[in-house]
């Protein structure tokens, strides 16, 4: 039988745990690992993923504990500083437990099985690149061969009617990433912002 936790959230709030806040390394494509600082921009380097601790009891929608999830990087950029330490207003300790405390629409996208969903007004949306740049003269990086089609993306999940792979679009001022386990970048998006969808 399983125990039942020393803490669980009100409301419709959820704890997760996260095992590192920012991230403190990266690795460049040649397997080199580079040690940055946090400090500066702290939404670029927050960790985003977490592992559900307990969910409250009104939180209307289908994770539980245990489930990997995607939180906003809003979470880890919530602190102060107090003589140079960085104190989490999130965090939350009991005991020897410490979580860290998402309200309802901080809860971006679940796990399930192999993959991910949105969760409540999000949805998950990927790139639509354009055409690759061609010259006879020039050589082009890769970087810039194809470029991102400005205003639109392809709908992956989420609580929209429409089929995985419908391009959608939105104004690009909305347009932000978060970085999956998997090491892909995606778009995660209030649905309300999406206006049309379809082929041009």
């Amino acid at each position: 039988m399983e125990t039942q936790s020393a803490m669980k959230p009100v409301g419709s709030n959820v704890f997760v745990t996260i095992p590192e806040a920012l991230q403190t390394t990266i690795k460049t494509k040649n397997g080199v690992e580079l040690y940055i600082d946090p400090s500066f921009e702290p939404e670029q380097w927050a960790i985003t993923t977490a592992i559900v601790h307990s969910v409250g009891d009104r939180f209307t929608h289908n994770i539980k504990k245990g489930d990997e999830v995607m939180v906003s990087y809003l979470m880890v950029a919530d602190y102060y500083t107090i003589d140079g330490e960085r104190i989490f207003n999130r965090v939350k300790r009991y005991n020897n437990e410490v979580v860290w405390e998402a309200e309802e629409f901080m809860v971006l996208a679940v796990k399930k099985e192999t993959e991910w969903e949105g969760v409540g007004k999000w949805v998950i949306l990927d790139d639509i690149k354009g055409e690759e740049l061609k010259s006879s003269f020039l050589i082009i990086p890769d970087s810039v061969q194809t470029k991102v089609l400005k205003g639109c993306g392809k709908f992956i999940s989420g609580n929209l009617d429409l089929p995985s792979g419908t391009k959608v679009y939105f104004n690009e001022m909305f347009r932000s990433y978060y970085k999956f386990p998997e090491g892909i970048d995606r778009m995660i998006m209030d649905k309300e912002l999406i206006f049309a969808y379809g082929d041009e």
